[in-house]
């Protein structure tokens, strides 16, 4: 019964994140559109992410806080070092970064962070603060399904089996 729901839950995040992916590249285009005074190196190291290139993106935002970020921007490089150490599975790093980014962060952007932050906190276990997390992002995002799958997908997971039985199959599978 248990490896059911779990193979179940795996399709689903799978499925899921395939789909947010697509979307998110469309997006990342539309969005280019408006983030032209954005530095140079964040845009670069946003494209890098767009490709899946997590070390190169960490690159770029580390040579533009070596420069200084400027400080409305600190949000914005702190969550490409979030999603970069997603991608490389550094979910500590990851953990830390999205940290830094809600320090300064404003307004419905932060359902992201909290999103992202929930992705970490599940990969490294703490299934409690991973929930919390992605009911945080839920109550402040308005127009993304993502935090309510992700805590959904969570919530199920929780509901079928102890805390550290397949752990790992719905931690590498929910989405950014």
């Amino acid at each position: 019964m248990q490896n059911s729901v779990l193979k179940s839950l795996s399709g689903v995040a799978f499925a899921l994140a395939a789909m947010t992916a697509a979307t998110v590249l469309s997006n990342h285009a539309k969005a280019e559109m408006f983030t032209t005074k954005q530095p140079s190196l964040l845009r670069q190291a946003e494209r890098a992410l767009a490709r899946g290139d997590g070390d190169a993106a960490l690159e770029l935002t580390g040579a533009l806080r070596r420069q200084g970020v400027p400080a409305r921007y600190a949000a914005d490089v702190y969550s490409a070092e979030c999603r970069a150490q997603l991608q490389l599975d550094d979910a500590l790093a990851a953990e830390d970064a999205c940290r830094e980014a809600l320090l300064t962060a404003r307004g419905e952007a932060k359902w992201r962070l909290y999103n992202n932050l929930g992705v970490a906190e599940l990969r490294l276990g703490h299934y409690d603060r991973a929930l919390a997390s992605f009911q945080r992002a839920t109550r402040i995002s308005h127009r993304s399904d993502t935090p309510r799958r992700n805590l959904a997908l969570l919530q199920r997971f929780l509901r079928a089996s102890a805390p550290d039985a397949g752990a790992e199959q719905l931690a590498a599978n929910p989405q950014r």
